[in-house]
């Protein structure tokens, strides 16, 4: 049995040059540069013929999961479709600049307190990384209820002029 690995060929065919490549990768590679992976001869994505002798090795090759922890085996046009969903399989947090890796079954409880979860503001609705949502509000959010200069006991939003404030209180 095969280790998971999603560089078999899968659908194999065969270009005009004679090496073989997986169809899905081919008809990719077609529109970036239409040349052989191998010896670079031209070739067009139209007309290639799938590889039946190719096709019928790959098509039951038994393979198993490579994750940690994954029972999950199969044959490989399978491993696919279990790749995309495997609860073992370690992913990168997708919250910007969060380098945490866990498995997909325990990322939600992850996300859940990530530091670099977006949250609104309650002031000013932006959107900020939970672990510089205080900062925000402390420093520069304009809508952040600051306490009046004057000592007056009126909390205003930072972002009011308070040379208004500073001149009444002098020509009283």
């Amino acid at each position: 049995m095969l280790l998971f690995s999603l560089n078999v060929f899968l659908k194999p065919v065969t270009l005009n040059c004679g090496h073989s490549a997986c169809q899905k990768c081919i008809v990719t590679l077609a529109r970036i540069s239409p040349k052989c992976h191998r010896c670079r001869a031209p070739f067009t994505g139209n007309g290639l013929t799938v590889n039946y002798i190719l096709d019928t090795i790959t098509r039951e090759l038994k393979v198993k999961c490579l994750s940690e922890g994954c029972a999950w085996s199969g044959i490989y046009p399978r491993a696919e479709d279990h790749y995309n969903e495997c609860p073992k399989l370690e992913e990168t947090c997708k919250n910007a600049n969060c380098k945490h890796v866990a498995t997909r079954e325990t990322m939600p409880a992850h996300v859940d307190v990530c530091p670099k979860l977006l949250l609104p503001c309650g002031d000013c609705k932006l959107m900020i990384p939970r672990d510089g949502i205080q900062h925000h509000r402390q420093s520069t959010c304009v809508n952040s209820p600051v306490q009046c200069p004057l000592d007056c006991g009126t909390v205003l939003p930072r972002y009011v002029d308070f040379s208004r404030f500073l001149e009444q209180s002098i020509s009283q």
